[in-house]
C-alpha cells in the first residue's frame, strides 16, 4: 500500500523545513504569498491529504456538526440541510446527517452516534413519535451545544429556530374564509407535537376572527401522512354536515385529502377549498396546484447554523436564557383555494 504524503515530503520537495510548510498550509501571515502558492502547488502535485484526526486532537474540535432530521424523504428537511451546510462550509465545518425515521428510539441512536463521533454540536428537528426528551437533555448536561429547528419544544432550554406556526395556519384559514368558504375543517397531527398544536390554534383563531364556527366534528387528528390525510378526508365526507374547505397541517396530508376528493368527484376549488403547509416541491406541480404556507426552509437552516456558531463563540453555550428565533411564514396562494368570494 502506498504511503501517504507527509509535511516532510513536501518540505524536502521544496527544500524548506516542515514548519514552513505547515504554516503555509494554514495561511499563516508570516509566510509570503509566493511561498504559500508554491506549497499549495506542491501539496496538490504530491496528493497531500491533511491528517484531520491529528488536527482535531490538537485543536480539541472535530469541526463536524451532527444534524438530526425526522425524514430524508421530505423535501422540507432537504432544504433546511442545504442552508445548514452553506453556513457550516463557510466556517470550515462538515455535516454528519442522521435520519430518525420519526422514531424516538432511532433518535436516541442518532444522539449516541453523534457522541461517538465527537461532533462539536448538534442541530436537530424532533421526531413526531418523541414524547421523552431525556436524550436531548443529556446533550445539554454534557455541555454539547444543541440547536433545535422547526419542530422545537419550549420546555427544552436550548436555542432554537422555528416558524410562527400559529400565524401560518391563521393566514391559511383566513385566506379560505376570504375566498368565501364558510364551513372550514382541519386535518391535524398528533396533539403532543407542539407545532401541530400551534397550527390548530391558528386555525381556531382565524375562524373566530371571521365569525365562523369551529365544529368539533370537523377537526380530525392523524399521523401526518398521505394515508392519514386520505382517511381523515373520508371521515369528513361521511359526516352529517360536510365542510366546504379543509386546512391541512402539512402538504402530504393535503395530498391524501385531494386524492379522496378526486375519487368522490368533488371539484377543487369549486366545491371544496384545500390548503396545506410546508411548500413541498410537488405542490406546485399537481392539479390543481396546492395553496400552502412556505416556511423559509433554506433560511431556517442558515439561521440555525449561525445560531450555533454565534452562541458557541461565548464561554458557556447554555449561559442565560436560550435564544429563540421565530421566522415569519409566507402564504403561497395557488389553484386549490382560489374561488371568488361569496
Amino acid at each position: 500500500m502506498a504511503r501517504n504524503t507527509t509535511l516532510q515530503d513536501i518540505a524536502r520537495h521544496l527544500n524548506v523545513n516542515a514548519a514552513t510548510v505547515s504554516r503555509a498550509l494554514n495561511n499563516h501571515p508570516a509566510i509570503s504569498a509566493e511561498t504559500k502558492d508554491a506549497v499549495q502547488r506542491a501539496a496538490r502535485r504530491l496528493r497531500y491529504q491533511p491528517n484531520r484526526v491529528a488536527s482535531s486532537l490538537r485543536l480539541g474540535k472535530t469541526r463536524i456538526l451532527g444534524v438530526m432530521i425526522p425524514s430524508a424523504e421530505i423535501n422540507f428537511f432537504g432544504s433546511v440541510i442545504h442552508g445548514i451546510e452553506k453556513v457550516a462550509s463557510e466556517q470550515g465545518y462538515n455535516v454528519l446527517i442522521y435520519q430518525s425515521n420519526e422514531s424516538e428510539e432511532w433518535e436516541r441512536r442518532g444522539v449516541d452516534t453523534f457522541l461517538r463521533s465527537q461532533v462539536d454540536g448538534v442541530l436537530a428537528s424532533i421526531a413526531k413519535q418523541t414524547t421523552d426528551n431525556a436524550h436531548w437533555m443529556a446533550l445539554r448536561e454534557q455541555n454539547i451545544p444543541l440547536v433545535l429547528f422547526d419542530r422545537v419544544n419550549a420546555m427544552l432550554p436550548v436555542p432554537s429556530v422555528s416558524i410562527d406556526d400559529r400565524l401560518g395556519a391563521f393566514r391559511a384559514t383566513s385566506h379560505l374564509a376570504e375566498q368565501g368558504y364558510r364551513h372550514i375543517a382541519f386535518i391535524g397531527g398528533q396533539a403532543h407535537v407542539p407545532i401541530w398544536q400551534e397550527r390548530l390554534d391558528g386555525y381556531r383563531a382565524a375562524l373566530k376572527a371571521h365569525g365562523l364556527r369551529a365544529e368539533a366534528s370537523w377537526i380530525k387528528h392523524g399521523d401526518v401522512s398521505i394515508e392519514s390525510g386520505a382517511a381523515c378526508m373520508q371521515q369528513l365526507l361521511k359526516g352529517k354536515k360536510r365542510p366546504d374547505a379543509v386546512c391541512c397541517v402539512e402538504d402530504f396530508t393535503a395530498l391524501g385529502a385531494l386524492q379522496v376528493l378526486r375519487q368522490h368527484g368533488i371539484s377543487v376549488p369549486a366545491d371544496m377549498g384545500l390548503v396545506g403547509f410546508a411548500n413541498e416541491t410537488f405542490g406546485a406541480h399537481i392539479t390543481p396546484s396546492l395553496t400552502t404556507v412556505d416556511q423559509q426552509t433554506i433560511r431556517m437552516g442558515e439561521e440555525a447554523a449561525r445560531l450555533f456558531f454565534e452562541v458557541s463563540a461565548g464561554t458557556d453555550f447554555y449561559a442565560g436564557e436560550p435564544r429563540r428565533l421565530v421566522l415569519e411564514p409566507q402564504l403561497l396562494v395557488r389553484e386549490s383555494s382560489k374561488r371568488n368570494p361569496i
